[in-house]
């Protein structure tokens, strides 16, 4: 059939995907010919570097009778412009994760402590061990008192660094409780958490790893009910999750992110219409999805793989991984705003300088991914929030002076998983225009003495992307900015 055909099909083979055009306003008028059967097939959503993009839907539609040069137009749009647009990379995130700004750590959660302990005397040890023999030969193997004289022996060796023989007697107690409380019961937490101070004392990142996806099983795995000891528990495991793809453990296959990524998916969508009922949890699933977006689009841009009509199930292959990690940096921009923009709309009830945080969470979201003349939108917002509410002394802390981003901790690596060789400090000037770009860097120290890498900084500063310095309104250049960084390893 030829394009001019009376009812002319196309099957557009697109999905969700975006179409950059200074021309949008004729380009929509053409796409607008289109009638599908069972969905609006063209909408706007915001897109790359400020302008309106198309979104096409992949569906069987019927076009009305149009002219040879329209079909062409549309022709073109679909198979030279949006292929270009696909080959764009997302650029991969340096700070954060291979260099920071020097100064004091954002605060994080350590893990526990284990009880206090003091070691115990060669009397007690043969008590308990006593004791451990006439429980086992009374009620067997599993005998639910068998649990503290094991934990207390634990301790002991714990206290002794002798973390092979609390390993094997924590195990012993957590299979005892396992037996008699159920596989995933919530009272062997405790233990769990005992346990997690061995490995990390050992250095055993792995074995760390596995307990955490221990520790969530218990908590429900990310399924409701969320009482609050489970929506705490949520929150560490995905924080965790992302400290740990920090380091490196997974060699860089992205499959820890993609199911992190789905799992905050899934929670928010549990939630549905019932966002002003769990507004505090749903923000902070929101904030969680945000950082998880960094992450994903921080990454190299995998290699294309054609267009989708829709998310690619995640599945056990190596392809499946690259398949939806590439449709999540496809979207996530548009993805990461959506969900911002419908978390303010649903927070009148909070407090200026909290409202305003997040229209800098969406300013800085925009900004990093070079949509600036939306994030500046943000950031005067927050400006006109602050300044009725009197807060100047926060707006000066915002948006006063230029900061790179991500300003989060979606990158960061917690102490207890960073190298513990001497890092090196790296002491630049440089320029920062009214749209974040990074210019005229000049490194003036490197310590310690005879490191060299201080050409690699300027390397990685130039691509790092900052939240411009704001005042009145607009963005400010600001000129022979001197600032210390450490590179992470």
């Amino acid at each position: 059939m030829g394009i001019c055909g009376k009812n002319l099909t196309l099957n557009w083979y697109y999905s969700v995907q975006v179409l950059k055009t200074k021309l949008s306003s004729k380009v929509w008028a053409i796409l607008s010919v289109l009638n599908c059967r069972d969905t609006v097939m063209v909408h706007k959503i915001p897109g790359l570097w400020g302008s309106w993009w198309m979104a096409i839907i992949r569906k069987g539609c019927e076009v009305e009778p149009i002219t040879r040069a329209k079909a062409a137009v549309v022709f073109l749009v679909v198979n030279l412009l949006l292929p270009l647009q696909m080959a764009q990379a997302h650029f991969p995130a340096l700070y954060g994760r291979e260099f920071v700004r020097t100064g004091p750590p954002a605060p994080e959660e350590p893990l526990p402590t284990p009880l206090a302990a003091e070691p115990l005397s060669e009397e007690d040890i043969e008590a308990y061990k006593k004791q451990l023999e006439e429980l086992e030969g009374l009620s067997g193997p599993y005998a639910e008192g068998l649990n503290d004289s094991l934990v207390s022996l634990g301790r002991h060796h714990l206290k002794q660094k002798d973390y092979s023989k609390a390993l094997e007697l924590y195990r012993r107690a957590l299979h005892v409780m396992r037996v008699n409380a159920g596989l995933d019961s919530e009272q062997q937490v405790p233990l769990i958490r005992e346990m997690m101070i061995v490995h990390q004392e050992m250095g055993d990142l792995e074995g760390l790893d596995k307990l955490y996806d221990t520790f969530f099983r218990t908590h429900g795995e990310g399924f409701p009910p969320y009482s609050d000891e489970r929506k705490r528990a949520i929150l560490e495991y995905m924080r965790w999750q992302r400290a740990v793809y920090a380091t490196g453990l997974d060699a860089g296959n992205g499959r820890r992110l993609v199911e992190l990524y789905s799992l905050n998916e899934r929670m928010l969508e549990a939630i549905g219409a019932a966002q002003q009922d769990n507004f505090d949890w749903y923000r902070e699933l929101v904030i969680n999805q945000l950082r998880n977006l960094y992450l994903v689009l921080g990454r190299v841009s995998l290699a294309g793989d054609g267009f989708r009509t829709q998310s690619p199930e995640l599945d056990s292959s190596t392809e499946g991984v690259r398949q939806r990690t590439n449709f999540i940096q496809r979207t996530g921009y548009s993805t990461g705003r959506n969900l911002l923009e419908a978390l303010i709309a649903e927070s009148e009830q909070l407090g200026p300088v909290e409202r305003a945080g997040l229209y800098l969470e969406l300013g800085d979201w925009a900004q990093w991914n070079q949509y600036r003349d939306y994030a500046n939108e943000q950031y005067a917002e927050v400006e006109q929030i602050l300044l009725a509410a009197s807060e100047r002394e926060q707006l000066e802390k915002w948006l006063g002076t230029p900061l790179a981003l991500p300003d989060n901790d979606a990158f960061r690596r917690p102490d207890h998983l960073r190298p513990v060789e001497e890092p090196v400090v790296v002491t630049v000037q440089f320029d920062i225009s009214d749209t974040g770009a990074v210019r005229n860097v000049e490194v003036l120290a490197v310590e310690p003495d005879g490191a060299t890498n201080g050409t690699q900084l300027k390397r990685m500063l130039r691509g790092t992307h900052f939240r411009p310095r704001f005042v009145s309104g607009q963005a400010q250049a600001v000129n022979q900015v001197i600032r210390e960084y450490q590179l992470v390893d």
